[in-house]
């Protein structure tokens, strides 16, 4: 048996980029438009979303988070 190469999603990266994205200053600017009022993380995370921002970020970030892994068969 050998060992073989495959391409991964760093999931955990991936995830830590996108919640520091939500969650950060420009995100709560835009929220707080939206809702008229100083956003809690709720809020931020449900415009983050329904605006088109999870979309964007994945459009944005498409191959950033993949990673080499090595394996055995």
């Amino acid at each position: 048996m050998g060992r073989y190469k495959k391409i991964v999603v760093d999931a955990a990266a991936r995830m830590q980029a996108q919640l520091t994205e939500m969650l950060g200053d420009l995100n709560r600017w835009f929220t707080g438009i939206a809702v008229g009022h100083d956003p809690n993380p709720h809020e931020m995370v449900m415009h983050y979303i329904h605006s088109g921002g999870a979309e964007d970020f994945a459009r944005r970030h498409e191959n950033d988070f993949l990673v080499e892994v090595e394996e055995e068969e």
